[in-house]
């Protein structure tokens, strides 16, 4: 187990890349707190990860919401341990045709993939920083470098990611 008792906290952590991601952090040896708006589905990875025998907690977490992030954290912290490896990886898309974009779909976009993102990082490497130790990993996409047809708000939102990450 290459990550035994490190602690890690990942955003969007109820589905998908989220949830693949916890659970792979586990069977390291990782405890995971595991931050979603789908609490049902959170809790649900954390029963999973509890089944790996790795600690685990869940909570509702709004990752358009700096103050959200940083609370969970302590939280997590609170309840694992100091935390070492943060995943960013809360997202979500839209299919719209560019002249079909609107701004409120076009915010929503922004502020999950790279709001969240940005000021979870930031939340993290606080911690992080202090301690001198930690690891900071954020879910793009290859549609950061190139575009897709339908996709623009998710397209340079991913291009956020990958600028802010580098």
């Amino acid at each position: 187990m290459r990550l035994q008792d490190q602690v890690a906290v990942v955003t969007g952590g109820a589905s998908g890349i989220g949830r693949a991601c916890a659970l792979a952090l586990a069977r390291e040896g990782a405890h995971v707190a595991v931050a979603d708006l789908n609490l049902d589905g959170a809790l649900q990875v954390a029963v999973e990860i509890e089944q790996l025998g790795r600690k685990a907690v869940a909570q509702r977490v709004d990752a358009t919401r700096a103050e959200d992030l940083d609370a969970f954290l302590a939280s997590a912290e609170q309840h694992l341990g100091p935390l070492t490896i943060w995943v960013g990886s809360a997202g979500v898309s839209t299919a719209r045709p560019f002249l079909e974009q609107g701004l409120e779909e076009w915010r929503r976009v922004m502020a999950v993939n790279v709001d969240g993102v940005v000021f979870g990082a930031q939340a993290a490497a606080r911690r992080m920083i202090a301690r001198r130790r930690g690891s900071i990993i954020n879910i793009a996409s290859m549609f950061g470098t190139r575009g897709i047809r339908a996709r623009m708000a998710y397209c340079v939102s991913k291009a956020a990611v990958i600028m802010s990450t580098q």
